[in-house]
């Protein structure tokens, strides 16, 4: 049942971050003094640190956070700020997928594997 929610608010704020009006100007919003909806944070080098969603202030949705050179990132889901389900380590200039760490939505990590793809 708790999937079955992640899934559908995680599709929600999928299309509410491409409006029908074809705006990119919902990135770093705020509500009520909240983030809420997409988030792009930058390294003063002008790279992307992070980059996902928040509702009500909440990192919650589709994540990557990137290395300080902009090499690799890791990427998966958050729920309220936590991890869950599989996370990967992926090297951003070949897009292979090298590391993978199984997450239980409340902070703990419950296993992983070294990928070869």
């Amino acid at each position: 049942m708790r999937l079955r929610i992640f899934f559908l608010l995680t599709t929600v704020l999928l299309l509410r971050g491409y409006s029908s009006q074809g705006q990119t100007d919902t990135t770093n919003q705020r509500v009520k003094g909240k983030r809420d909806g997409y988030w792009i944070k930058h390294r003063l080098n002008g790279r992307i640190k992070w980059e996902g969603y928040f509702v009500k202030g909440e990192k919650t949705g589709y994540w990557k956070i990137y290395d300080k050179k902009g090499i690799s990132h890791y990427e998966g889901r958050l729920i309220d700020g936590n991890r869950i389900g599989a996370w990967y380590l992926v090297l951003t200039e070949s897009g292979k997928k090298m590391d993978m760490t199984k997450w239980d939505g409340k902070g703990n990590c419950v296993g992983g594997a070294t990928l070869s793809w």
